[in-house]
């Protein structure tokens, strides 16, 4: 895959978690406040699909990263090759992925509503 291609990609990744952000904080009601609705602590989007990366697999991303399952350190985009890239651009698309809240001691899994 193109430089040209991949950085696109990137970049519309980045500008759908952006809007997904958007999406859920002015999704409020009585349980969470405007502002507040469904994001962890640390504003990861979880991947319904696991993407294999050699013989690890990402599993969320925040603004910034991706992130193996079950590690702590973060892992560049450009580290991924196009396939990989276009398995989440796909996931984001499709409305694929979702937030953990923690509500009353439980933890849910959310997703924006489309």
């Amino acid at each position: 895959m193109s430089n040209f291609i991949k950085n696109h990609l990137i970049a519309k990744i980045k500008i759908m978690y952006k809007d997904y952000d958007r999406n859920m904080t002015i999704q409020g009601n009585d349980r969470f406040p405007i502002g507040t609705y469904g994001w962890s602590e640390g504003k990861f989007l979880y991947l319904d699909t696991e993407v294999k990366n050699g013989n690890r697999e990402i599993n969320r991303i925040n603004e910034y990263s991706l992130f193996y399952k079950g590690d702590i350190n973060s892992i560049g985009w450009y580290a991924l090759s196009g396939p990989q890239i276009i398995q989440i651009w796909d996931q984001l698309k499709n409305n694929k992925v979702h937030i953990f809240k923690n509500i009353d001691g439980k933890s849910y899994k959310i997703r924006k509503k489309t």
